[in-house]
C-alpha cells in the first residue's frame, strides 16, 4: 500500500510539472508572438541633427504659463528651418547630458511631427531650459519635458495606419537597402510587417505626401511588392508598373484599406 501510495505522490508531481512547464511554454509564446510581429525599431543615425539656438528663445515674447508662473517661451517649429517637409521627419529630443526621451518610463518613442509641434522650448530659470508639453503634462506625461535639451535628432520616417487605426512609425534608415537602377533605395513591402497586418494580399494602399494629398487610386499588394522609395530623390518607383507612380513625392503616410474597410 505504501509503495501505491508513493508511486501516485510520483504521478501527480510528474504530471504537474508537465502542466506547469506547458504553461510556461505557452506564456512565452504569447509574450512573444514571433519575428516581425513586433513595432518597428527605432533608429540611431539621424538624417539631421538640428543644434538648439538659444537665442532665438531669448529674442522671443513670447511667454506662457508654466507651474504657476510666466516664463519666456518659443513654439519647437520656430526652431527647425525645413521650410515644408518638417512633416516627413520624426523627432527625438536629446538633453545636454544625453538624456533622450526614449528611455523615458513615460516615454519610449520619438514624435511625429504634429505632436512634436505641440511643444515649447521655455526658459525654467537664469540658466536652465526644457522643453515643455502642456497637453502632455495635463495628462500626467512628463516624458518629453526634457531638462536643457541640446540637439534634436530628425529622422525620416513614413507612417502606416493600420486597418485598426493604430499608426505605426518606421524611421526609414532601419530598412535594408537595395539596388534598383543603380540607385539605393527601400522596398515599399518592408513597411508592411506581420505587425501591421497579417493579410497583406488582401489589402490595398493609399499613399498620402505631406501636404495630406491622396494619391488618385489606390496601390495592390503586387504593385507594393515591385515599388521602392528612392533614397536620393525621395520619390517612389514602381519598375513593372504605370510610370506615372514613379513621380510620386514626399510619402509622409499610407493608409491600409482591408476589404471592409473604406478610407
Amino acid at each position: 500500500m505504501r509503495n501505491i501510495l508513493k508511486t501516485f505522490a510520483m504521478t501527480v508531481i510528474i504530471v504537474s510539472l508537465l502542466f506547469i512547464t506547458a504553461c510556461d511554454e505557452r506564456t512565452t509564446k504569447e509574450k512573444d508572438p514571433g519575428p516581425g510581429h513586433q513595432p518597428p525599431a527605432l533608429s540611431n543615425t539621424p538624417d539631421i541633427v538640428v543644434e538648439i539656438n538659444f537665442s532665438l528663445l531669448e529674442a522671443s515674447e513670447l511667454t506662457i504659463d508654466y507651474q504657476g508662473n510666466q516664463v519666456k517661451a518659443i513654439t519647437l517649429p520656430d526652431l527647425i528651418d525645413l521650410e515644408e517637409i518638417a512633416e516627413l521627419y520624426s523627432y527625438q529630443i536629446v538633453g545636454a547630458d544625453g538624456f533622450s526621451p526614449r528611455t523615458a518610463s513615460q516615454g519610449g518613442y520619438d514624435l511625429v511631427w504634429d505632436d512634436f509641434a505641440t511643444g515649447y522650448l521655455i526658459k525654467t530659470d537664469s540658466t536652465s531650459y526644457r522643453t515643455y508639453y502642456p497637453a502632455f503634462s495635463e495628462v500626467g506625461n512628463n516624458g518629453f519635458n526634457v531638462k536643457n535639451p541640446a540637439i534634436f535628432n530628425l529622422y525620416r520616417s513614413i507612417i502606416v495606419e493600420k486597418i485598426d487605426g493604430e499608426s505605426v512609425v518606421f524611421e526609414l534608415n532601419i530598412l535594408d537597402v537595395v539596388q534598383v537602377d543603380e540607385q539605393d533605395a527601400y522596398r515599399l513591402q518592408d513597411l508592411i510587417t506581420p505587425y501591421v497586418s497579417d493579410t497583406p494580399a488582401e489589402n490595398e494602399y493609399f499613399f498620402v505626401d505631406h501636404t495630406g494629398d491622396f494619391a488618385r487610386e489606390p496601390i495592390s499588394w503586387a504593385m507594393m511588392t515591385d515599388g521602392v522609395f528612392i533614397i536620393e530623390t525621395g520619390r517612389t518607383f514602381f519598375p513593372n508598373f504605370n510610370e506615372g507612380w514613379n513621380r510620386f513625392r514626399n510619402l509622409q503616410k499610407i493608409y491600409i484599406s482591408g476589404p471592409d474597410t473604406d478610407i
